[in-house]
């Protein structure tokens, strides 16, 4: 239920934002055309909208960072802090590369913290195993609750954390098998970085 209002109140705040901006631009342009003249009025509008547009593109390209810290409001912890694994140097979740090295592999755990409280291992470029030993793909990107895989021939799939069997150095394996049918339906991940149960 939290989770539902969380998005509904987002989509009205999103409406509110661009409703205000829209005004907001008005009345610049307005002020404007009293304080200097109206050769100045079309100038101040168009900066407004632009300036409401580049808010809007900021929201849009970090939403992930803006609903992981939206997280605790609906009870869901913040995403995990991705290690390194070549220098052990911390980072956001949603990262490319190492700032330190340029590595682009990262877990949640230290490279020389693996055995000593981890749950799991999951990095960005693993292999991925079903149940029954068949390769279902490689991991793209790593999120709180989930990770997307790349599958050959098929369309990306957002693997829960939950069915995490286990892992090692290279690889992930779980406890659904490679023709179970949920695994089709994980196509898509809700807001918060949770694929469907």
């Amino acid at each position: 239920m939290k989770l539902i209002v969380l998005t509904l109140g987002l989509g009205l705040g999103a409406c509110l934002v661009v409703a205000v901006g829209i005004f907001g631009a008005v009345e610049a342009g307005l002020l404007m055309r009293r304080l200097v003249g109206p050769e100045y009025e079309l100038w101040a509008f168009w900066g407004a909208l632009l300036a409401v547009a580049g808010v809007a593109f900021g929201l849009y390209r970090w939403q992930d960072a803006v609903l992981g810290w939206l997280g605790p409001l609906v009870g869901r912890p913040a995403p995990e802090i991705m290690f390194c694994q070549t220098c052990g140097t911390p980072s956001r979740h949603d990262v490319p590369f190492c700032p330190s090295c340029g590595g682009t592999r990262f877990g949640i755990a230290k490279p020389d913290a693996a055995g000593r409280g981890a749950r799991w291992r999951v990095q960005v470029g693993m292999d991925v195993f079903a149940s029954d030993g068949l390769q279902l793909g490689v991991i793209k990107r790593k999120r709180s609750r989930d990770f997307l895989v790349a599958r050959p021939l098929k369309r990306d799939v957002y693997i829960p954390t939950t069915t995490v069997a286990r892992s090692d150095k290279t690889a992930v394996h779980l406890t659904v098998a490679s023709e179970d049918p949920t695994i089709d339906a994980w196509t898509r991940s809700d807001l918060l970085g949770r694929a469907p149960r």
